[in-house]
């Protein structure tokens, strides 16, 4: 497995590595190395193999805003587009390097970013190629219109090379197919394994951050701009019954502080352990804005993580959220971006609670649609042997 950042917290590339190696696979994942992080490391019986994204010769004369090894930009950068796509060749260049080592009988490339890489030692080895879109990469909100004709251009060129396809929604599926003429990628969603006990929301760490009689309203993930976080923020600043928490990490943290003293922040949870966490709050919110196609098209992992802890769901109104937000009837959906519009519809919840218990309910319910066990048997097939007549 190819993977361009360092492998921390990415949850579905966990969960897939997991699967394949309990499955019986050899697993070794080669990520980017960071700082304080072992450059070879054994985890759940598979590899973690990270290496320098840039020689690190390069690496000091550059300096670290060179490298930028995560694979969603927050906004546009300010460095010449020549320079952007030189980084990117040379990072491609020693991925491919690395892999093509790797006897491997098959390569799994996570997103647009290790495509190339991936293209490249599946044909020096000789072997099948799968290409996982964990987004529709070259439409991400913080690429220039230069990088988004370069990712473009890159996707047109190889994605035909790939001997499967798969991605994260129906949206991105049907936008992959329609783009560039290839069959249908199959649809692998970000969904948690069913818990082996039954979740107690009261042992979670969150329960008690409710006030008397109040509602809790969990943001779980990474506090990052183009997710509709700054105007969250504003909307718990006269909330009517509710309480915010955030439990994430990232860059607009400190902003998310100056703008509301109304919101309580705790540590984040390994991926595993965000089930459970999120069980103590009663409603889930995801306040993503359509900041490209990207954006609109999205179906985060955080949304199955909420019906899996058995909250009730506010979104924004996204199409591919939207859809299993109200055919599973465990939420409701906003404006995007707008914060009266979070405000009106977390206080109308918070103000009606026979129906946020219903809510919760179909939550409940619909984790038997959406949950690991049916996705990773999709994922095993794809690595399993042809079939003899």
């Amino acid at each position: 497995m190819l993977l361009r950042n360092a492998f921390v917290r990415d949850a579905r590339v966990l969960r897939e590595a997991q699967a394949l190696t309990r499955a019986g696979h050899d697993v070794e994942v080669i990520a980017t190395m960071e700082p304080d992080l072992p450059r070879r490391e054994s985890r759940d019986g598979f590899r973690i193999h990270r290496i320098d994204a840039l020689p690190p010769s390069l690496t000091r004369l550059a300096g670290r805003p060179l490298i930028a090894s995560q694979s969603v930009p927050a906004k546009p950068s300010a460095r010449p587009p020549a320079l952007i796509a030189l980084r990117d060749r040379i990072v491609s260049r020693r991925f491919a390097r690395a892999a093509s080592k790797v006897a491997a009988d098959a390569f799994h490339a996570h997103d647009l970013n290790t495509l190339a890489a991936g293209v490249a030692a599946a044909r020096t080895r000789g072997v099948p190629l799968v290409y996982d879109a964990h987004e529709l990469y070259s439409e991400l909100a913080g690429f220039s219109p230069a990088e988004r004709r370069r990712w473009t251009a890159v996707e047109k060129a190889l994605i035909g090379r790939a001997s499967r396809v798969i991605t994260v929604s129906d949206g991105i599926a049907d936008e992959l197919a329609r783009r560039y003429g290839i069959e249908r990628p199959l649809v692998l969603l970000n969904c948690p394994e069913r818990p082996s006990r039954p979740i107690v929301p009261t042992e979670s760490p969150l329960y008690k951050l409710r006030g008397p009689g109040e509602m809790l309203v969990l943001y779980a993930g990474a506090m990052e701009p183009n997710r509709g976080l700054e105007q969250l923020a504003d909307a718990s600043r006269n909330a009517r019954g509710w309480r915010l928490v955030m439990m994430g990490w990232g860059k607009l943290e400190d902003e998310l502080r100056r703008r509301s003293d109304r919101i309580t922040f705790v540590e984040p949870v390994p991926p595993g352990e965000i089930v459970a966490a999120a069980a103590g709050a009663d409603v889930g919110v995801i306040p993503y804005v359509p900041a490209g196609l990207n954006n609109t098209l999205s179906l985060p992992n955080k949304l199955f993580d909420y019906l899996h802890a058995g909250l009730a769901v506010a979104a924004s109104d996204l199409p591919q959220i939207r859809r299993i937000v109200e055919a599973e009837r465990a939420g409701v959906v906003f404006e995007p971006g707008n914060a009266g519009a979070i405000a009106q519809a977390l206080d109308e919840l918070a103000a009606d609670r026979h129906g946020l218990a219903r809510m919760k309910e179909a939550s409940q319910e619909a984790t038997a649609r959406y949950e690991w066990g049916i996705e990773k048997q999709k994922l095993l097939d794809v690595y399993a042997p042809p079939k003899t007549s």
